[in-house]
């Protein structure tokens, strides 16, 4: 896919895509830090979550929760 870029919206998608890949890829387990950069890169991705039923505060207050129970 790096070889033929994308012209259009979903270039940024692709992009988005392919730092959080990188991400899980490199670092394993993945830290809270790591998880809190993968939301913050890809929550709004594909039509701004919209659709999402859990805001991003939440979720991230969630991640904090779950990592701080560990």
């Amino acid at each position: 896919m790096d070889k033929n870029p994308i012209f259009s919206e979903r270039a940024n998608h692709y992009d988005i895509f392919r730092k959080v890949s990188l991400i899980i890829k490199n670092q394993r387990p993945l830290t809270l830090e790591a998880k809190l950069e993968i939301v913050e890169l890809a929550y709004n991705a594909n039509k701004s979550g919209k659709r999402r039923r859990i805001t991003k505060e939440d979720y991230i207050e969630l991640l904090i929760k779950i990592h701080s129970d560990k």
